[in-house]
């Protein structure tokens, strides 16, 4: 069992580097719900969610100037060597 006392403070537990809070978004209609939160909280898109789905969620976080941090991931095609 942990000893007491290695957990992080209650204040910056869950804050990242860039001092914002995470967020994981399944569908446009989740990050429209971080519209006015955009100061404080940034997007990660699932892991289930395709590439098509993606790229529209990546479009519609830049119109409302929303951070999304894996906003790379899967709209590169693996070409073959």
């Amino acid at each position: 069992m942990p000893s007491k006392g290695y957990k992080s403070d209650n204040i910056i537990r869950h804050i990242l580097p860039n001092s914002y809070k995470k967020v994981i978004v399944s569908n446009i209609k989740d990050l429209e719900a971080l519209t006015s939160l955009n100061r404080f909280y940034c997007a990660q898109i699932a892991h289930e969610v395709g590439a098509k789905k993606r790229i529209e969620i990546v479009c519609r976080a830049n119109e409302l100037d929303i951070l999304v941090l894996n906003k790379d991931a899967r709209l590169v095609s693996e070409g073959k060597e």
